[in-house]
């Protein structure tokens, strides 16, 4: 007999990276609030868990850099 996923009411159970951070390392992100996060592009977690880029500013490589001010980006 196969085991059911269904939790209460139907629903599958949500899991989350706190739980199995393997979750997100298999796929090469981190885990931030429970979530799968790609810490070089995330605009809410750049280049750590937490950390916000301004609001004209975009998350490249990890850093929180300013598209119109840097010419390299």
């Amino acid at each position: 007999m196969a085991a059911s996923f269904r939790g209460a009411g139907g629903f599958r159970p949500f899991l989350t990276c706190d739980k199995q951070p393997e979750i997100c390392s298999m796929k090469g992100l981190f885990c931030c609030n429970r979530r799968c996060v790609d810490l070089k592009t995330e605009q809410f977690n750049c280049g750590r868990c937490g950390k916000t880029c301004n609001y004209s500013s975009i998350c490249c490589e990890g850093k929180c850099v300013s598209p119109l001010f840097d010419e390299n980006h």
